[in-house]
């Protein structure tokens, strides 16, 4: 489903009234996800606007935003901010504000290593999350929710929220919720070994990146780099890498930036540039470290294998001491186990070699296993998504359906009384209304009934509504009151004017030729009184018209009179 957004991804809103505000938290809820820092200021200024109206839940839920926002680098102040967000949310907050905290709540788990407890709690929260329909919270719960199935190594369940994510992305039209759910959906792929699939959904991940400037997704063009190393495209693979090295979003010392380094330092080992390659690893072990980051195993085992690559079996084996594969993404799994085996082989450890070996080539086998699988779920998944965007247009064409029934006459589409009171009422409360009111009757309508039938009536009365619609301007109104009544709202024209275009209208009508089954009607005529809107008088106005009108089918018929005129 294709989309139109701005290509900045702002952060920009206005904050003027509540409106505004539902409106900022809900595209700050995904946006931050890949724009902390912007995220973070926007939310700030979001809840010091809802203090200042009094808004407690949206306040909450900017409070929210916030906590995401630092949960990896103040993990006590994203506690903070939960607790007092949650204080609102208890009392004011929405089945939405309450998904998104106990989302926050199962990623503050995950990053604690207790990944069993955030799966199990997402799992709870599964049929809130779906009874939002597609908006950010729920995109926001479908990311964290395949996150956490693929740490549990549900692999089929990891992939369905990932194609779902898609989807909810696409609804909303948010670039950054598309680009990711892509981006895993590409990792899913290339882990289970189908890399032109992985090559494919990665490729249109990094244009959605390129086309709205996410600059604040890196890791789109990493995971493109990574399916590029997996196909031997290590050239091409290098060339994301490098553009990444140079960009502010891999500052020294940070996540990404260690991320981003390593992979430098894989493409150069698979290049044979063992010395750079190196240098990198070791950089990244040290800095990884030095900041408590798992990227420290990943480095670790590179280094072993480079170690192994120039025969030095024992600094390869004092490498691997420091390996431990658990909370790693899956691929570096496969690989982490892969790595091991062949060092102690190398050393001897048959033991550990075999026992290394069985658990990689279980995951492997398991994850290619699961390919197949992964394209039907992809299939599955974009049929529920199919069946469920007909099913909500089919009760937006029954809502739609309904309203117009509840303010456009059946037979002749104008619009009913009711909708003609609505505006007469509208028009009447302002102070600069200029128009006037035609009341319109068509002439001898009982006896077209009487003599020819009430289809053809029907036939008559549809005729000359779409002469009407033909012959008034887009900003006028055409109603029908019932049985042979109408009435037009005339803008902008002082009676003069308006009993000219009525007049131009009785002239046509005249020319019109009915015809139904074997009856052929034409020569027909209405009667029609016009009065102009006078301030203050606004209750009078259809009195005023109406009287014109009776003055003229009491006297000739076929005809148009001004109220006042020759009096």
């Amino acid at each position: 489903m294709p989309f139109e957004v701005s290509p900045v991804h702002s952060f920009e809103f206005r904050l003027d009234s509540r409106e505004d505000l539902d409106v900022a938290l809900e595209a700050l809820v995904v946006r931050s996800i890949g724009a902390r820092g912007p995220g973070l200021r926007a939310a700030e200024q979001v809840e010091r606007a809802a203090t200042g109206m009094g808004y407690g839940r949206a306040a909450a839920r900017a409070l929210l935003v916030q906590a995401y926002c630092v949960q990896k680098s103040d993990r006590a102040g994203a506690a903070d901010l939960m607790t007092r967000a949650l204080a609102v949310i208890a009392v004011e907050g929405t089945t939405a504000d309450r998904v998104y905290h106990a989302t926050l709540e199962a990623r503050s788990r995950r990053r604690d290593g207790d990944d069993q407890s955030a799966l199990t709690l997402l799992r709870q929260l599964e049929d809130d999350a779906w009874s939002l329909g597609p908006c950010a919270v729920q995109a926001f719960y479908f990311r964290s929710r395949l996150l956490s199935e693929d740490r549990s190594e549900n692999y089929p369940e990891a992939f369905r929220y990932a194609c779902h994510l898609r989807a909810v992305g696409e609804e909303i039209s948010e670039p950054v919720v598309v680009a990711t759910a892509l981006s895993n959906l590409g990792a899913s792929f290339a882990d289970a070994g189908s890399y032109d699939e992985a090559l494919r959904f990665s490729r249109e991940a990094q244009e959605l990146v390129e086309r709205h400037r996410l600059v604040d997704l890196p890791m789109v063009r990493v995971i493109l780099a990574h399916v590029l190393m997996g196909l031997g495209e290590h050239d091409e693979a290098w060339e994301h890498i490098s553009l990444l090295r140079t960009r502010e979003a891999t500052a020294s010392g940070s996540r990404v930036s260690n991320i981003v380094e390593f992979f430098a330092a894989d493409v150069l080992f698979r290049r044979g540039e063992y010395e750079a390659a190196r240098r990198l690893a070791q950089q990244v072990w040290a800095s990884s470290r030095e900041h408590g980051l798992p990227e420290s195993v990943w480095a670790s085992a590179l280094l072993a294998e480079l170690a192994l690559a120039e025969g030095d079996v024992d600094e390869a084996l004092s490498h691997i001491g420091a390996v431990r594969a658990r909370g790693a993404p899956t691929a570096h799994r496969i690989r982490l186990r892969w790595t091991v085996s062949q060092v102690a082989a190398a050393a001897g450890q048959w033991e550990r070699a075999y026992r290394n070996l069985l658990e990689h080539t279980s995951l492997q086998q398991r994850l290619r296993a699961t390919a197949q699988e992964m394209q039907i779920v992809a299939q599955q998944v974009e049929d529920e998504v199919r069946r469920m965007r007909e099913e909500r247009d089919a009760a937006l064409q029954r809502l739609s359906e309904v309203e117009e029934l509840a303010v456009r006459d059946p037979l002749t589409g104008l619009a009913n009384r009711w909708s003609f009171d609505e505006h007469l009422k509208d028009l009447s409360g302002r102070t600069d209304s200029r128009f006037c009111l035609a009341v319109i009757d068509l002439d001898h309508f009982k006896v077209v009934n009487d003599t020819y039938g009430h289809a053809t009536g029907d036939e008559v009365l549809k005729a000359f509504s779409a002469l009407l619609t033909r012959r008034i301007r887009a900003g006028d109104l055409a109603c029908r009151f019932g049985g042979e009544e109408f009435a037009l709202v005339l803008h902008r024209l002082d009676a003069d004017q308006a009993a000219a275009v009525v007049e131009d209208l009785l002239a046509r009508f005249r020319e019109v030729v009915v015809t139904y089954e074997s009856h052929r009607l034409t020569g027909l005529t209405f009667s029609a009184g016009i009065a102009e809107h006078a301030a203050g008088d606004e209750s009078g106005l259809f009195d005023r018209a109406d009287a014109a009108l009776y003055a003229v089918k009491q006297s000739t018929r076929d005809g148009v009179a001004i109220f006042g005129a020759g009096a």
